[in-house]
């Protein structure tokens, strides 16, 4: 078997022609155990990688001639055709110690002739198990859409790994599993250690040439004997901290599992989540680091990942930063100054999630609820009275009642006073400024506002940085994405305050 050595082969199935992984007459394929997907009786299974990483499945099935097979999957066109809502199913096979398990698989559609007959399925998420019952000693985490200067790499030590990967099934006279070892060259600089709690883990950078050559590419690796594996949503919280301090979206495609002994017990391969966007498009785009990354710079970068990865995961759990940060890199591929819209909305539920959680702030009101009540309580009175004869009574009392609610842009204030963050007039301006392209008063047309509006944009992208950063506890320099120049400033000291031209 011939495996491109440029491609990380401990994906499964990530670097085998697809020719190459057949199974047949191992497993018999049956409509048992494809669900509710329209496909039966097959007896091959193909599985590959498009040139965006979607998983796509060839399911192959033999046509004997003289039966009235040919006939079955005629009277089968009527009801399934490619691009079909199909409710989604799984495929499931069992091999002696072994199982593949393709989930959320949907039909699209099927070719055929008096030979044989091929159905194409679309899979979100697929993964191999050894049934032995070997413990996993280190998992493997393949990323792509990293940054050769968004996530440096301190130390000078040495970083080696061999690659094993096991292939089970028959294909002609050959008989898997195959073992293969791979020994990668030495990556100097390019490996991080970082504690999380009451474990740690690596990370290796990868770049270009294991795996697409259209992506940095990273790995990490969590190990049992640095005290435990994380859980899945921990780790899922690790590479949205990561994807931070990088200032591009990590995007997870799949992992490797090994035993103590280094033998892969156990792959995951995923479709990348990508909003829809071309992959190739997301990973070409550069690297906008909330923090100065380069070499002058190296240790305080990494002490600041050090030092904010457990706040951040209180983070994660009590404020909901998955929506918000979902919002903010999505926004990062919207038109400006359209992502003013999806900026807005993102920090809005930031600060009703701040506000819901805090105890000193969890009323957003402007006077405490009973001595507004009392002082409120004349003027509905007077209502009544007004208001008798219309049937209107409640309806303007319960106005009444919402005047004592903060706005928005109150909330904003208060929450950057207690949070301990300035916020100055170029910030003010970007808060505001997110309501014209809402309400349908910005005019393409005009030049001075496009740009104006535009400069608004890198302004709150700016803040967004400052707010996370703040909520880490950080004290430090930032990068000002909002100035001309991109200078560093501290912390405290607001974005945007030098006119752009």
């Amino acid at each position: 078997m011939i495996v491109d050595n440029d491609m990380l082969d401990d994906l499964m199935w990530e670097s085998i022609p697809s020719n190459d992984l057949l199974f047949s007459g191992s497993a018999v394929m049956t409509k048992e155990n494809m669900n509710e997907l329209p496909v039966e009786d097959v007896q091959q299974l193909f599985v590959s990688r498009d040139e965006e990483l979607n998983i796509v499945i060839r399911c192959v099935s033999i046509v004997n001639q003289g039966t009235s097979r040919i006939i079955d999957i005629k009277k089968r066109e009527s009801e399934y055709l490619p691009g079909m809502s199909v409710k989604p199913g799984e495929i499931v096979i069992n091999y002696p110690g072994n199982s593949y398990r393709f989930c959320q698989c949907y039909f699209q559609g099927y070719t055929g002739n008096y030979q044989k007959i091929e159905y194409k399925l679309s899979c979100y998420h697929a993964e191999f198990k050894s049934k032995r019952g070997e413990k996993v000693a280190l998992i493997r985490e393949w990323i792509l859409n990293g940054s050769r200067t968004g996530l440096r790499f301190c130390g000078n030590g040495k970083y080696d790994y061999t690659k094993e990967s096991v292939i089970s099934g028959n294909h002609g006279d050959l008989i898997f599993p195959e073992p293969r070892s791979i020994l990668e060259k030495n990556v100097i600089g390019r490996y991080l250690h970082v504690k999380f709690k009451d474990t740690a883990f690596d990370v290796s950078f990868l770049g270009n040439k294991n795996g697409p050559q259209w992506s940095e590419n990273i790995c990490i690796s969590y190990f049992e004997n640095y005290g435990r594996i994380p859980r899945i949503d921990e780790r899922e919280c690790i590479r949205e901290y990561l994807s931070f301090f990088i200032g591009k979206r990590l995007i997870y495609i799949g992992e490797s599992s090994f035993d103590e002994n280094g033998n892969i017990v156990g792959r995951i391969i995923e479709k990348p989540r990508t909003y829809n966007y071309d992959i190739k498009f997301l990973c070409s785009n550069g690297a906008k680091a909330p923090i100065k990354d380069e070499y002058a710079d190296l240790n305080h970068y990494v002490d600041a990942i050090q030092q904010g990865i457990d706040r951040f995961d209180f983070l994660y759990k009590t404020y909901d930063l998955e929506s918000f940060l979902s919002a903010y890199w999505y926004s990062k591929n919207v038109a400006r100054p359209f992502d003013l819209v999806i900026l807005g909305s993102a920090l809005e539920r930031l600060v009703n999630e701040w506000y819901s959680e805090e105890k000193n702030n969890h009323d957003t009101v402007l006077i405490e609820k009973k001595d507004f009540s009392k002082r409120i309580r004349p003027v509905k009175e007077l209502i009544e009275k007004i208001f008798e004869d219309t049937g209107y009574v409640e309806r303007m009392k319960r106005s009444v009642d919402s005047i004592n609610i903060m706005s928005t842009s109150e909330k904003f204030q208060r929450f950057f006073e207690e949070i301990g963050l300035p916020i100055g007039g170029a910030e003010k301006k970007a808060l505001k400024a997110r309501n014209c392209p809402a309400h349908g008063s910005y005019r393409n047309n005009n030049e001075k506002e496009v740009k104006e509006m535009q400069n608004m944009s890198k302004v709150y992208e700016c803040l967004i940085n400052r707010i996370v950063l703040k909520l880490l506890d950080y004290n430090g320099n930032y990068v000002d994405y909002g100035t001309i120049g991109y200078p560093e400033k501290d912390i405290s000291c607001p974005c945007g305050d030098v006119e752009m031209r």
